[in-house]
C-alpha cells in the first residue's frame, strides 16, 4: 500500500516540473550564434525581458534551432 502512494507520488511531482530558464548566453550557444543576435532574435524564440536581461525557456530555444532558416540578409 505505501509503495503504490509513493509512486503515485512521484509521478505528480515528474509532472509538476519545470521548465528550465535559460539566458542569453545559454541561448547562443544553443543556436550557434552571437549574443547580440539572440536579443534580435528573442521575441520570435518567445524570450521575456526581466529587468536588463532576456530570459528563454530552454524548450522553446531548442524548438527554434530545429526551425530552417536562410542564410544570409534579406531583401529590402
Amino acid at each position: 500500500m505505501w509503495m503504490l502512494y509513493e509512486r503515485r507520488i512521484q509521478n505528480m511531482e515528474s509532472s509538476m516540473r519545470r521548465p528550465k530558464i535559460i539566458g542569453c548566453k545559454e541561448a547562443a550557444e544553443i543556436l550557434g550564434v552571437s549574443i547580440q543576435r539572440v536579443k534580435k532574435l528573442a521575441d520570435k524564440m518567445y524570450g521575456q525581458k526581466v529587468g536588463n536581461s532576456w530570459v528563454f525557456f530552454e524548450k522553446d530555444v531548442i524548438k527554434f534551432s530545429k526551425i530552417e532558416r536562410k542564410d544570409g540578409r534579406p531583401k529590402k
